[in-house]
């Protein structure tokens, strides 16, 4: 998603749609597996039997851990069974590829944005790096423009 995010561009968006129901089912699956599950509940609970009251930070983290980790799992559906199971499996895919989409739709809004100044005194304050990185940009901007209205007329 990170990546996605900075470094947006048609591959990297095609190849994190195509591995992203891999990746959702792949989380899914642990956050699902009761074997893990129930060990972590194991530990939570020998944690808590050999608590005591002036007992080190690390131990107390630990803890925190453990409960988190089975709190998400929790969340994450270890506790469903048969078609309870498949349809919040079926919800979390479908919630992924809009939550990717929502993103896609951000990031392109985002890229499409220009402003164009033509005030100079509008400008008054904004420190001179700012206004080269959007000077920069805006260079960049043009040229794309133009490279893409140079192809549609050939």
């Amino acid at each position: 998603g990170h990546l996605k995010s900075v470094q947006n561009s048609d591959e990297i968006r095609t190849a994190y749609e195509e591995n992203q129901s891999n990746v959702v089912k792949g989380f899914t699956s642990f956050s699902q597996s009761k074997p893990l599950y129930d060990a972590l509940t194991t530990l939570e609970q020998n944690s808590m039997e050999n608590n005591e009251q002036d007992e080190e930070f690390h131990k107390q983290q630990q803890s925190r851990a453990l409960s988190n980790a089975i709190r998400s799992m929790k969340l994450g559906g270890v506790g469903l069974e048969g078609s309870d199971k498949e349809r919040f499996n079926e919800i979390k895919l479908k919630l992924a590829d809009i939550r990717t989409q929502f993103s896609n739709n951000i990031l392109d809004a985002t890229k499409a944005f220009s402003l164009t100044i033509d005030d100079k005194a509008s400008m008054e304050g904004v420190p001179q790096s700012s206004k080269g990185m959007w000077a920069q940009s805006h260079e960049k901007y043009v040229n794309e423009k133009k490279e893409k209205d140079d192809g549609a007329d050939a």
